[in-house]
């Protein structure tokens, strides 16, 4: 795969930059500096300990003994109830052979419950299989983050872009330093939980303003920043030896479709792929990203099959692994996108669609979603049976089979999990340090658009009368424990300010929108959080009635052209605790805003 010089200078500065002995390539484990040459009267040396095996010779070991049973199990990425494992769960990883589990939310209360869960799913997998698990996790940052307890929330992927300010000409990617730092600090965090396998990073160039499902995931909308920021962020999560996993392949940024519902059809040639989606995704292969995740879309001018690209062996074979028309292909692990997203269950369910992806080229299959209790697990057995009876009968080869799992299992040789699958055990030690890492780069990210009337800072308001709105603070965003209307924008800005808040639903109705109006006639000042476009009305409202009105657009940047053009406005990129509170301190005058658009707004 190509790996464009500025990108290759990046690589380089980030595996030299900062400390000493440097971190080992990616996707390697560290290894000890030589010994110093010894004088000639010392004494002799003992006898040296015996060669390592070569590697991989475990994982082939291991193979040759399976059987299909055992070797379909090594395919599945699946996701269980609750947050221990109960009898029905372990059953199922047991008696199916599953090689490998992927947590959601409702399996994530704290750092000690997860440690014992992920402890207990060890070693049932291990028991069952003879090979360790794979325990993944969506740990991308921002609104996208399963361990709010137990970890850092670290800001999402457009917060941290926004946060490094412009790039120019001699630095292209200037947030790569902390983007390593961040998956230094997430490897180490998620170790220590025992998760190996990170759903990330997005390695998506987001050019579509519309886009319902990527959006402030993505690093922005330049290909070669989206690249190296992706790029780094990988080369540390690896780094701490956790399995990163780009996302969505060949490219989810210019979609108008949410493939969790629907099935998006993208018209883009070969060429055209490879001139900006492709690239974050030839660089991360180039420089060793343990896997790639494919997305369900459909490429009608490159699959003459009409399948989307995690069944698609013109993507997954023909592009992805073997590079056709791109250079060389990748060696590592392809992941599918979950097999339970409308994209694909609505014309081939699941089974089926688990079997065209294995053909096409996936080696394991994500079946796990959040919340579905017994049911899940269900339909996720009907599905490893259905996969179990496509190699019984011929549908999947078992050569294809045993590349499959080969491959499983050599990446879980590679990173050590043989002999360390189970957790490391909590280090509380650099708590501190990683939460003020991730407030300075949420500070930073705050982005000022414009600001005609001079309304920042807003000082202490000793004598005025300060309205602040928002809707409750996201459940997906909040800590276990968390009230989301407490924690809410509105409510942290007006005891701040010793104002009024005012709580609105996401998509706030007619009544709600007069109400705050109204409210906001009576009010010296507003500040309203926008998280949604459903909420350009209300905020438009509220401006009319009080020409000042700070914005905070706590989501998607491109909001922005749903503003009055003479509103104060502020981009804080996602609504969480850690947005907020930048927010907020900003409006007190606690920074200047620094963050620059990763994105073009027209």
């Amino acid at each position: 795969m190509f790996h464009k010089p500025t990108l290759c200078a990046l690589f380089c500065a980030l595996t030299l930059a900062g400390c000493a002995p440097a971190p080992a390539p990616l996707g390697e484990p560290a290894q000890s500096a030589p010994a110093s040459s010894a004088p000639e009267d010392a004494d002799p040396a003992p006898p040296a300990a015996p060669a390592p095996a070569p590697e991989g010779e475990r994982a082939r070991e291991l193979l040759a003994g399976m059987t299909d049973e055992e070797k379909v199990g090594q395919l599945f990425l699946v996701s269980i109830p609750g947050t221990g494992l109960d009898a029905a769960s372990l059953a199922f990883l047991t008696e199916a052979k599953i090689g490998n589990v992927i947590l959601f939310g409702n399996n994530c209360e704290n750092g000690a419950q997860i440690s014992a869960l992920t402890d207990s799913i060890q070693r049932a997998v291990t028991e069952a299989t003879g090979a360790p698990a794979l325990i993944a996790v969506d740990q991308e940052g921002g609104e996208v983050t399963r361990v709010t307890d137990g970890a850092t929330v670290y800001p999402g992927a457009m917060a941290f872009a926004a946060s490094g300010g412009k790039p120019t000409a001699l630095d292209p990617v200037p947030e790569a330093n902390a983007l390593r730092i961040e998956g230094e600090f997430v490897g180490e965090e998620l170790r220590a939980l025992g998760i190996n396998c990170n759903l990330a990073p997005v390695a998506d160039v987001n050019t579509n303003p519309l886009n319902p499902v990527i959006g402030v995931r993505s690093y922005g909308d330049d290909p070669e920043r989206v690249a190296g920021a992706a790029a780094a962020y990988a080369l540390g999560l690896q780094s701490r030896g956790v399995l990163a996993v780009a996302k969505h392949y060949p490219g989810h940024g210019d979609t108008s479709v949410d493939s969790h519902y629907g099935l998006p059809v993208s018209q883009k040639s070969l060429d055209e792929l490879a001139a900006a989606e492709l690239v974050p995704f030839l660089t991360a292969g180039k420089a060793g990203v343990a896997g790639v995740m494919a997305a369900h879309i459909l490429y009608p001018r490159i699959d003459p099959d009409g399948r989307p690209a995690t069944l698609s062996k013109a993507v997954l074979t023909g592009m992805l692994r073997e590079g056709e028309g791109l250079s060389n292909g990748f060696e590592g692990l392809i992941f599918t996108d979950s097999m339970r997203m409308g994209a694909v269950t609505s014309q081939y369910g699941i089974g089926n669609a688990c079997v065209l992806a294995v053909n096409a080229g996936a080696d394991i299959l994500t079946t796990g979603t959040g919340g579905d209790g017994a049911a899940g697990l269900q339909v996720q057995r009907a599905a490893y049976n259905e996969v179990l009876a496509a190699v019984k009968n011929g549908t999947i080869s078992r050569e294809t089979l045993d590349d499959r799992v080969g491959r499983i299992l050599f990446y879980k040789e590679k990173y050590g999990l043989f002999d360390g699958g189970l957790p490391l055990g909590l280090d509380h030690t650099h708590e501190e340090e990683h939460a003020r890492f991730a407030q300075e780069v949420s500070d930073k990210s705050m982005t000022l658009l414009r600001d005609p009337r001079g309304l920042l800072p807003l000082g202490t308001l000793a004598e005025e009368r300060l309205l602040a709105i928002s809707p409750p603070l996201p459940l997906s965003a909040a800590p276990a424990g968390t009230d989301p209307e407490a924690a809410s924008f509105a409510s942290l800005a007006a005891d701040r300010f010793s104002g009024r808040p005012l709580l609105v639903d996401p998509v706030p109705d007619g009544a709600q929108t007069a109400a705050c109006a109204a409210a906001a006639a009576e009010a010296d000042r507003v500040v309203i959080a926008m998280t949604r476009a459903e909420q350009a009305g209300l905020v438009r409202a509220v401006a009319d009635a009080n020409p000042d009105t700070v914005v905070l657009l706590l989501g998607s940047p491109y909001l922005a052209g749903l503003l009055p053009p003479e509103v104060t406005a502020v981009c804080g990129y996602e609504y969480t605790p850690l947005s907020t509170g930048s927010a907020v301190s900003l409006l007190a005058g606690g920074f200047q805003p620094r963050g620059a658009l990763p994105v073009k707004l027209d």
